[in-house]
């Protein structure tokens, strides 16, 4: 079951809110796995390393985590060259 108690984390360019991101932790598995639900940058801060940097953070919130999993649109490339940016890998593809 994945709980929504598990982080919202703001994210913040000098005191200015920017974005946040989402973590839900799947407490009915054996092994430690957590959903990335969702991460956002205010388009104004895009582009400039806010996402990566708020990325590293949240993973690091987690350190027990053995699965992160997440989803992204089928044909936004973009989005998806950040998470292979971050670290991730597309372990499955459903087309739209």
């Amino acid at each position: 079951m994945l709980s929504c108690a598990d982080g919202f984390f703001p994210i913040f360019a000098e005191e200015r809110l920017i974005g946040g991101a989402l973590v839900f932790r799947d407490r009915n598995r054996a092994k430690n796995k957590c959903n990335l639900g969702r991460i956002w940058i205010d388009p104004e801060f895009q582009y400039q390393g806010y996402g990566l940097k708020a990325m590293k953070l949240v993973l690091n919130n987690f350190p027990d985590a053995e699965c992160w999993t997440l989803e992204t649109p089928f044909l936004n490339m973009r989005i998806r060259n950040f998470f292979l940016k971050a670290g991730f890998t597309c372990v499955k593809e459903a087309g739209g």
